[in-house]
């Protein structure tokens, strides 16, 4: 081919691309990318809506509602956790150093009573009341726990959850906290009512304080210290003037006590449990705001069927606070058996396809 040839082939595909493919295309890539800037734009602004939506809902409900909310009962929850280690780890001590039984409870009467300074006849009564400050402490959370449990049913408190096994889960657990701390069901013989409502009369509802942000009534509210002195002091204490309601607390408190004493309260178990409701209840805010924290997967799933061999990446990715010192090896079997617990108190059609 000669060169006049080339280049009269070469000059027609240049006028071509000139001024007819160019001028047709340019417009098109043009659209093309406006098209795709705008939707990127469009993505940000709907996501940026869902989340002003979602913070709205969530302050409404946290504010406006007068029962109790979830964040209510994890920082119940821990406050028994620590009363629990606590007590444990008095415990383990006391059975190191030969204690056994009532003299090692009378040794931690004892002990205790000298940190307070006590001597004498005034060490002696205190150890008399055999009933140490943890003791006290693990019944009035676990009272606070119940009563709000209560509550909760009653007035439909918030639980901002996107999917249904979550709240199949959250309610399951919470369910199971109390029958395991009472050692049976609400409808079971033997169960004390009488003890429910004496619980029920000091810090139910009108006695409670469910949140930070609400008003707070003229009505007293739970009080530890004072909790403290109602279950040791006679009936006729100046704590509170109606003896039977002392005297029914004061019964219960036994009963709970000896439960602890007789180790049927694991405290193992209870950690974890607890663990179950603060993962999964961190676990559906974290996801429901993932575009706010700019992590953490949006797309829960509808249905565990994927995640019944361990949980999703997301559900208590970092150690909580008494387990700070875990390994990770440690820590990847903590979260396992909570995701175990929640696999629990799901039900079977929601962990199939």
């Amino acid at each position: 081919m000669s060169n006049d040839v080339y280049k009269n082939q070469h000059g027609l595909r240049y006028e071509i691309l000139k001024d007819f493919v160019i001028p047709i295309i340019t417009p098109l890539i043009l659209v093309v990318i406006g098209f795709w800037i705008g939707t990127r734009v469009d993505k940000h602004r709907i996501a940026d809506a869902e989340n002003q939506s979602k913070a709205a809902i969530l302050r409404e409900m946290m504010t406006t509602r007068n029962g109790p909310d979830v964040a209510f009962f994890t920082a119940v929850g821990e406050r028994l956790i620590v009363h629990m280690r606590r007590y444990d780890k008095l415990c383990q001590e006391a059975r190191e150093k030969g204690f056994a039984g009532k003299e090692l409870q009378s040794y931690l009467l004892r002990q205790e009573a000298e940190t307070k300074g006590l001597t004498g006849k005034d060490m002696q009564s205190y150890v008399d009341k055999d009933a140490l400050f943890d003791e006290k402490a693990i019944y009035f959370f676990y009272g606070m726990f119940r009563v709000a449990l209560v509550d909760f049913s009653a007035t439909k408190g918030y639980v901002l959850y996107p999917r249904i096994w979550m709240e199949e889960a959250f309610d399951g657990l919470i369910n199971h906290v109390v029958e395991r701390l009472r050692g049976a069901r609400e409808c079971e013989l033997g169960s004390f009512p009488e003890e429910q409502a004496a619980l029920y009369r000091y810090f139910g509802a009108s006695k409670a304080t469910y949140h930070t942000s609400s008003e707070r009534s003229n009505d007293s509210t739970p009080d530890l210290f004072e909790f403290n002195l109602i279950l040791t002091e006679p009936p006729q204490s100046k704590v509170i003037t109606d003896a039977r309601h002392v005297e029914e607390l004061q019964k219960g408190f036994r009963r709970f006590q000896a439960r602890l004493r007789n180790g049927d309260i694991d405290f193992n178990h209870m950690t974890v449990t607890f663990e179950s409701i603060t993962g999964l209840d961190d676990y559906a805010f974290n996801t429901v705001f993932s575009g706010w924290y700019k992590q953490f997967d949006p797309d829960q799933p509808v249905n565990l069927s994927n995640f019944l061999g361990g949980p999703p990446r997301d559900f208590l990715p970092y150690p909580l606070l008494h387990s700070v010192d875990a390994t990770e090896a440690e820590w990847n079997k903590e979260r396992k058996e909570a995701w175990k617990l929640i696999l629990e108190n799901v039900p079977t059609d929601l962990k199939k396809n």
